[in-house]
């Protein structure tokens, strides 16, 4: 009977040292799939420009199983009344340390008819974008933002310093302008922005804003 009250007295204790070892578990798994994922990116050289050179190549798609380490951007089909189909592809490591991994990832979206030319071996352009996207060290995405693009008659460009710091150029030309003939699009916009220590995207081309970059560069006393 003593035994079978040891027994049972000793059943919270189980439990909880149960659940302890299934989340040590959990978070241990989550922390090694974020790293392999992290493996497919290659490391940029800096300065980087980033522009829209190439498109959707598939050799490099990022698996379905790193869904947990997709953004809103990389999940959301955009710019389409019909069914489409998304697709990420591993780019560049931009930046990384103990607090941030910033990456560049291609994101494909396809709408129905142009994935049926790609299944039947036709080239098409569909709409391609290449985007910074910014975690923590577990793999949660802290900021995201688009640095280059061509749809319709707009195009983005982007450069990125070695200080991380980078300016975004939107150019606009006429409607079904070819962006290989520049003479056709004017810049109609330029950003300046930041990638900080600790993983923020912050603007450079406001007093406020510079004044959040001097305040989140300062160490941590």
């Amino acid at each position: 009977m003593k035994t079978k009250i040891k027994a049972l007295a000793l059943l919270p204790f189980l439990a909880i040292l149960l659940t302890v070892f299934t989340v040590s578990f959990i978070s241990k798994s989550d922390e090694n799939l974020f790293k392999e994922f992290l493996t497919n990116f290659k490391v940029a050289k800096m300065p980087l420009k980033v522009q829209i050179t190439d498109n959707f190549s598939g050799k490099n798609q990022i698996d379905a199983k790193f869904n947990a380490f997709f953004s809103r951007e990389m999940q959301t089909a955009r710019y389409s009344r019909m069914p489409t189909t998304v697709r990420n592809e591993y780019l560049q490591i931009v930046a990384q340390n103990e607090n941030m991994v910033a990456v560049l990832v291609g994101i494909s979206r396809e709408r129905g008819f142009a994935v049926k030319k790609n299944t039947e071996g036709i080239q098409n352009n569909g709409n391609y974008t290449k985007m910074l996207v910014i975690y923590d060290k577990k793999g949660t995405v802290l900021e995201t933002k688009m640095l280059a693009q061509q749809y319709l008659n707009n195009y983005m460009v982007t450069e990125i310093k070695a200080d991380l710091s980078f300016t975004i150029q939107n150019f606009v030309g006429e409607i079904g302008s070819d962006q290989k003939d520049k003479k056709k699009f004017t810049l109609d916009e330029t950003e300046n922005f930041l990638i900080t220590a600790s993983g923020k995207i912050v603007s450079t081309d406001a007093k406020q804003e510079k004044e959040e970059i001097q305040t989140d560069r300062k160490p941590k006393s």
